[in-house]
């Protein structure tokens, strides 16, 4: 080590622990997407970068606990994407790690159809079919009376 003026200099390079997402073969489906990465440095982080194929997405300041995180819309790509993540620290070391993804654009949820009803003392059974993509469905919502004014019970 070469000390300048009692100064040891930053010659190290942050590490970066984990990102988000990470290469995968699962599908990364874009509706209000995150992009997030964890990193350590042995002196002090600054900020992270994040690129999608040669572009910038985005840059992001990390925080006291060493995780970066932004906004991305990716509403506008579809199939694999080569995600670059960098961390740089405060004198402007950096390190960098890549992902593939595949991204599909988001779709709403289709209307569930063949709706039947069955009612017995306090109960009630309801059935229906869903030909939509299950991996976009995050619940059904059953409304008792008005949607607007009658209570919701998550399924």
């Amino acid at each position: 080590t070469v000390i300048y003026n009692g100064i040891i200099p930053d010659t190290t390079t942050p590490v970066i622990t984990q990102v988000w997402p990470a290469t995968s073969d699962k599908v990364t489906f874009c509706h209000d997407g995150t992009l997030q990465m964890a990193a350590t440095d042995d002196r002090a982080l600054d900020y992270a970068e994040f690129y999608a194929g040669d572009a910038l997405i985005g840059s992001a300041d990390f925080n006291a606990s060493g995780i970066a995180s932004l906004h991305w819309d990716c509403s506008a790509l579809s199939g694999k994407v080569t995600l670059t993540y960098v961390a740089y620290d405060k004198v402007g070391n950096a390190a960098e790690t890549t992902a593939v993804v595949t991204v599909r654009p988001y779709e709403a949820p289709k209307t569930p159809g063949n709706l039947t009803a069955e009612s017995g003392f306090r109960s009630g059974v309801l059935t229906w079919t869903y030909d939509g993509d299950l991996q976009t469905l995050k619940q059904f919502n059953i409304y008792d009376g008005d949607p607007d004014g009658g209570g919701v019970l998550p399924v």
